[in-house]
């Protein structure tokens, strides 16, 4: 399977691929897989390789250069095949992110001083507004709907 500027190779096991525009990020979930890359140095290039195993994870920039393998937590990074979004201390701006992703308008945080609150909890993926509710509840934003498909998240309270 071919992923942005990657390569990865299945040895017999279960795994997510997930590709961003700029990062492609290869979890394993049971077995081991082998990601490799070519990453171009300008004058000479190096093919990079790594097996994963159970419970580990790494990333690949478009350029090829890998991230260092980490843990992961397999019931969350398997949590949308349940249909749902598990966040464990995730700054806002990457549940943000990942909330748009299932949504067909787009979500988006206006006052910069709310993109690093850190969000931990478990929501359904088909009842996004619950998220909504829930950042209100417990943080100082205010989620304002611009159209159907525009929801500006503000901050509110003192400055």
């Amino acid at each position: 399977m071919t992923a942005g500027c990657g390569t990865i190779r299945v040895l017999g096991t279960h795994f997510n691929v997930y590709k961003r525009q700029e990062r492609v990020m290869v979890s394993v979930i049971e077995g081991s897989v082998q990601v490799s890359t070519k990453v171009n140095y300008g004058f000479t290039s190096e093919i990079q390789n790594r097996v994963l195993t159970k419970s580990q994870q790494l990333s690949y920039m478009q350029g090829g250069k890998m991230s260092p393998v980490e843990a992961i937590n397999i019931k969350q990074v398997t949590a949308w095949r349940e249909g749902k979004l598990i966040f464990d201390e995730m700054p806002l701006a990457g549940v943000i992110r990942e909330v748009n992703r299932y949504r067909t308008g787009q979500i988006r945080i206006a006052d910069s001083r709310l993109k690093d609150l850190k969000v931990s909890g478990i929501f359904r993926s088909n009842d996004l507004d619950s998220i909504l509710r829930a950042l209100e509840q417990i943080f100082p934003v205010k989620a304002r709907r611009i159209s159907d498909r525009l929801i500006i998240l503000e901050h509110v309270g003192g400055s």
